[in-house]
């Protein structure tokens, strides 16, 4: 597996998972990002602290994270699209 897409594969094995220890270790620990879910309600995510929180959010809301469909990378096939389970 490529070595870019493998921090990939393993950080969406975590979301999955509700594993935010997982996804903290393949994340910049100056990573921002926003939730389509949460966009409306609250500010970014910011640094390991924001990534932490937001599985938490993900873990409150849904009872598990599944990969609905995928796309083709070099060797890896990644999820495309994420769906939450209540």
């Amino acid at each position: 597996m490529d070595d870019q897409v493998l921090p990939v594969a393993v950080a969406w094995d975590a979301l999955a998972r509700l594993d935010a220890g997982a996804l903290v270790a393949v994340c910049d620990p100056e990573i921002r990002f926003r939730s389509r879910i949460t966009a409306v309600e609250g500010p970014a995510y910011e640094g390991h602290q924001g990534v932490r929180r937001y599985i938490a959010n993900l873990a409150d809301a849904f009872e598990r994270i599944e990969r609905n469909s995928s796309i083709s990378s070099r060797n890896a096939i990644l999820p495309a699209l994420v769906v939450g389970v209540f």
